[in-house]
């Protein structure tokens, strides 16, 4: 977890951009058009409100890096690939199936491919989703136990 005093100096991939937002209208709009994301709701009048995204690709891999400097909660649709969800500051909790995974210094959680999420993240919140291509996933893990693996894998 990063130290909360530089929080606000990291910014990974920045070279990257989805999107900068610093009002609720345009986080909405962006995250529409990013993730087809939607706002659930915004909190803290007194905190300014700025979010970023950036996101970079490197093989079969993305990834994400996320800013929150106000708490927000998000409704997530489904998406392609499985996602490792690694938090740098800040906390947060992701609701999915009804099952209920905290996202912090000391918990980080997956999701598998194509299931919607709602994510509620803390003022200061940072994370790094790592977003895995199933296919590529796939090729690997067969790479490494050195045979075919069943079609149905789950993690």
């Amino acid at each position: 977890m990063l130290n909360s005093d530089h929080a606000a100096d990291v910014q990974l991939f920045g070279a990257h951009p989805i999107f900068r937002a610093r009002d609720r209208d345009t986080l909405s709009a962006r995250l529409m058009e990013g993730y087809r994301a939607t706002i659930r709701r915004t909190d803290d009048a007194e905190v300014p409100l700025l979010a970023i995204a950036n996101r970079l690709q490197v093989g079969g891999v993305h990834l994400h890096y996320c800013r929150y400097d106000a708490p927000v909660q998000i409704a997530f649709p489904a998406m392609a690939g499985y996602r490792q969800l690694v938090c740098l500051s800040g906390h947060g909790e992701i609701v999915s199936s009804r099952r209920r995974m905290a996202i912090d210094g000391d918990h980080a959680g997956t999701l598998p491919p194509e299931t919607p999420f709602e994510a509620s993240y803390s003022q200061g919140y940072q994370h790094m989703v790592l977003q895995f291509d199933e296919e590529s996933l796939r090729r690997k893990a067969e790479a490494l136990a050195g045979q075919a693996l069943p079609r149905d894998l789950r993690l």
